[in-house]
């Protein structure tokens, strides 16, 4: 009989969300039709917007509209310092230079000095980060944006579910890219979605689709049980590239796929618009409430109940008291619970502990009136390799380079002596811990304790070694 134990030992916890209730995943391969794009725009609280196999691809497209519309005159596209490599690769595939304004390590935030110089006649856009899903004030982008007829492009694809100033976060900007991939708040492995003001732009981009999205769902339910605690060690030493930051221009662009956007509907939490009355709707009574009022069900509700049942059986889906076991069978449809808010939900509460257990100066500020996601949470830690012992917890760095350091994207700079000081800080001494659904309040005081032991050590260590 193996020990708990030995199995603690054994365990290996992903950096990122990779959850998507199981139940979500059967129901997408059973009815894939869906109207993904109308739960999203009820969502965010927009008129439309436009969906495709990944943000950056969407970005791309946006760019390549922009550049038209303006005749190329503008041909530079400012960037944060410390971004995503594939906001670059969109920038580089769509022919334009990318240019970057740096930002304060202390906050995450951008440094607006950086910004106003590096603002020039041919600046076609800005973007705007909310970077790891902490919301970034908007206002002084705005003045800017009037004043120099820079379009702003808002950079929200980690940060679907925040908010700021009571605005949803990826309605600010004149467009807003969001992102679906693993690690994202919606981490159902791929897709992206494009929203904006300008309705004549967003006509112009034309989107083919490549499949109905089968091979994806199905990587998406290996995702699910690859990622378990007894079972991630595995892929984690194997030389997958998981985690891997790479620049790469030659991405597929392509409409999202049905499987795909039916997977993204019921993740959302929000099927139909259906709201969580009071709150309890997850709770044991409420489901056998609804199992009870079910019994008639069709052969397919039965199917996926079965199949479901499998899944618990394996434990493949955690945490049997928050999930819905209802089929649209039973005559109308009703939300997942684990959809995207109480993911956010369950985030913060886990970042809410991390605040608890460390020194001030090394936590993230969250801007006044903002309501962070926490995709992971970030800590100023300080630079050098991880141990084994955090990164078996999931604890990572970020991107491991700032964008102007990066020799893969130096040569799509605009200005090949940039320096970004604050932007090459955040890259040596950010790590990032995991918010996940995996993670217990618990083991996040674990984690704490255990990065806050380390850092001891190591600060004991070079005092030794100073005397």
């Amino acid at each position: 009989m193996i020990s708990s134990k030995f199995l603690k030992h054994l365990a290996w916890y992903p950096p990122a969300e990779t959850y998507i209730p199981v139940h979500a995943i059967l129901d997408a391969v059973l009815h894939s039709s869906g109207n993904f794009e109308k739960t999203l725009c009820n969502y965010l609280g927009v008129e439309n917007c436009i969906l495709a196999n990944s943000g950056r691809a969407l970005l791309y497209l946006l760019l390549k509209a922009l550049k038209r519309k303006d005749g190329g005159k503008r041909d530079e596209v400012l960037i944060p310092g410390y971004t995503c490599y594939s906001v670059a690769a969109s920038i580089a595939k769509a022919g334009l230079k990318i240019r970057v304004y740096d930002l304060d390590p202390a906050t995450l935030q951008p440094d607006f000095d950086s910004l106003r110089n590096s603002i020039n006649d041919k600046t076609l856009a800005i973007i705007f980060q909310h970077l790891l899903g902490i919301p970034t004030p908007v206002d002084e982008f705005k003045e800017i944006a009037q004043k120099t007829g820079v379009l702003l492009i808002e950079d929200a694809a980690q940060a679907l579910g925040g908010s700021i100033d009571n605005h949803r976060l990826g309605t600010i900007g004149d467009f807003s890219i969001f992102s679906f991939g693993r690690g994202k708040p919606l981490p159902i492995g791929n897709g992206g979605a494009l929203i904006g003001k300008d309705e004549d732009v967003l006509s112009e981009l034309e989107l083919k689709l490549s499949n109905k999205g089968y091979v994806s769902l199905m990587s998406t339910a290996l995702t699910q049980v690859m990622s378990k605690p007894s079972i991630y060690w595995i892929p984690e030493m194997l030389p997958l590239g998981l985690g891997e930051t790479i620049f790469d221009t030659n991405f597929n662009i392509s409409a999202m796929q049905p499987v795909m956007q039916k997977l993204a509907e019921n993740s959302m939490g929000i099927i139909n618009e259906s709201p969580l009355k009071n709150g309890n709707l997850c709770s044991s009574s409420s489901r056998r409430s609804r199992t009870l009022s079910g019994r008639r069900r069709s052969a397919s509700g039965g199917l996926t109940t079965g199949i479901y049942r499998i899944f618990r059986g394996l434990k493949f889906e955690p945490d049997t008291d928050t999930l819905v076991k209802h089929q649209r069978s039973i005559g109308h449809k009703v939300p997942f619970c684990n959809g995207l808010d109480d993911l956010n939900t369950h985030r913060r509460a886990i970042a809410k502990k991390y605040e608890e257990a460390f020194d001030h100066e090394r936590i993230i500020p969250i801007p006044k009136a903002g309501n962070a996601v926490y995709t992971r949470f970030p800590l100023m830690a300080g630079s050098g390799p991880i141990p084994k012992e955090l990164k078996r917890l999931g604890i990572r760095r970020m991107y491991p380079k700032a964008i102007s350091d990066e020799e893969t994207i130096k040569p799509y700079l605009a200005d090949q002596e940039v320096y970004t000081p604050g932007a090459s800080e955040i890259a040596q001494n950010l790590l990032t811990l995991p918010t996940h659904k995996g993670i217990t309040e618990n083991l996040a005081k674990e984690i704490a304790r255990k990065v806050n032991d380390i850092r001891i050590k190591e600060t004991c260590s070079k005092t030794i070694r100073q005397d």
